[in-house]
Order: C-alpha cells, then structure tokens, then sequence
C-alpha cells in the first residue's frame, strides 16, 4: 500500500511511497526539485541542497535514490539513473523504480498533447505534477480535452 509524503514548506506537492520506506524516510523534511524538460516541468522529491550556515554547499539527495539504495539495488553503470517506470516522477513505490539508462527512460517516456499548447507525461494512476499553465482562454489543463 502506498503512504503520502508532502514536499515543502507548505506541502506544496505529494509524493508516494512504499510502506517499508516510509517510516525511514519521515525522519527528514523533503523538499522538491523542478526540472524543466521539452514537454513539461517535472517535481521531484529531494533534501538538502543550498548553503550551510558557514558558506559550504550541501548535496542534493534524491528520494528515489534513497529508495534505491535502501533495497541494495547496485547501479549497474554512470550511465544509469533512477527511472520512474509510469513516468510520474512523484511516485516512488519501489515497484515503480528502476535503473535505466537516458536512451531507456527516453523509450519509456508516455507523451500526449492538450491542444496543441502542452506536452504533459502521465502515469496511470495519478497525473504527473507540473505546473499548470493558464492558457489565453483562461481555461487551466484540467478542463482542456485529452488527446491520447
């Protein structure tokens, strides 16, 4: 069963997680992290990042790589980073994560228009978090009709 865990400081977004990682994961405040792709901006769940306060920079971590390496998942290569298998990048149940290199996630990545002015990637459960766009006719992505 999946568990929710809400990202910043005013729980902006959710991500889901599996129920033996919950718990592990709970102990930090996650944050998010956009990244701007060709159709669309993706979130992802992360810590840490920015500046301590003596100046030094702290690493980002990344929930799904957390996840990976709690089920002592080796990576295979440098090649290979964590792919989301439903392309929602806000789902990261350890069944929907995997190693993959750039050329695999590209092949698994599921595309469709809205009305010619977005490119929005979906999971089969959830719609995948991005920001929503208003468009001229003042309409939000919701209400535009799904071309598959």
């Amino acid at each position: 069963m999946a568990r929710i865990i809400y990202l910043g400081e005013r729980n902006q977004y959710e991500t889901l997680v599996s129920d033996e990682d919950y718990d592990f994961l709970i102990q930090w405040k996650w944050n998010f992290k956009k990244s701007d792709r060709k159709f669309g901006q993706l979130i992802y769940a992360r810590r840490g990042g920015g500046r301590e306060f003596d100046g030094e920079l702290r690493p980002t971590i990344l929930m799904h790589n957390v996840i990976m390496e709690r089920q002592g998942i080796i990576r295979p290569s440098e090649l290979h980073t964590v792919d989301h298998i439903n392309v929602n990048s806000l789902d990261n149940q350890r069944h929907n994560l995997r190693w993959a290199t750039k050329s695999e996630q590209n092949k698994n990545q599921k595309r469709f228009r809205t009305n010619g002015l977005a490119t929005i990637s979906i999971g089969p459960e959830h719609t995948l978090c991005l920001e929503r766009p208003q468009y001229e006719t003042g309409r939000d992505i919701d209400s535009l009709p799904v071309v598959w």
